[in-house]
């Protein structure tokens, strides 16, 4: 059941379109009526960013100048030991090294995650599309480290 729950939520961020946005409301409602209760409910619109960006605390504005493929951006901070494996972390990463699917902020037991290019969500940290992966884990980021200057850094050494 769980799966199918899953497969069907893989149509939430699969859209670039401003009317499917406002779609992804009613397909998580949709679902939510199928199972009786949901651990997911929308935390707000945001075009501007996507997941990565979102989780990292990247400003929109940075991001209007940087739309470029934030996976291998993710594995550039683990490998500078940026993102630190713990399983007391304040990030998420779901996928796997070397190329992460999703991102989120871990609260609590949830997860506060961006999904494709429209709503922000709070939900189980399992209850998002199947394509964003089964494994997940937890990382701390650390605190002395500036997000846009490490972005700088690497589009300058990798792109």
């Amino acid at each position: 059941m769980k799966n199918n729950i899953r497969q069907k939520l893989d149509n939430i961020p699969d859209t670039k379109e401003v009317e499917s946005f406002n779609n992804q409301l009613e397909l998580v409602s949709e679902i939510d009526s199928q199972i009786k209760h949901s651990d997911i409910c929308d935390c707000k619109y945001n075009p501007n960013q996507m997941c990565f960006s979102y989780a990292l605390g990247i400003p929109d504005e940075v991001m209007k100048d940087n739309k470029f493929y934030f996976k291998p951006f993710v594995k550039f901070l683990v490998d500078e030991k940026v993102l630190i494996p713990s399983e007391k972390g304040d990030i998420v990463l779901y996928g796997g090294y070397p190329l992460f699917e999703h991102a989120g902020i871990r609260k609590n037991n949830k997860v506060i995650s961006k999904w494709g290019f429209g709503h922000v969500f709070e939900h189980g940290i399992l209850s998002v599309p199947s394509s964003y992966s089964d494994h997940y884990g937890f990382y701390d980021i650390k605190k002395s480290k500036d997000m846009i200057s490490l972005l700088n850094q690497y589009k300058s050494k990798c792109l």
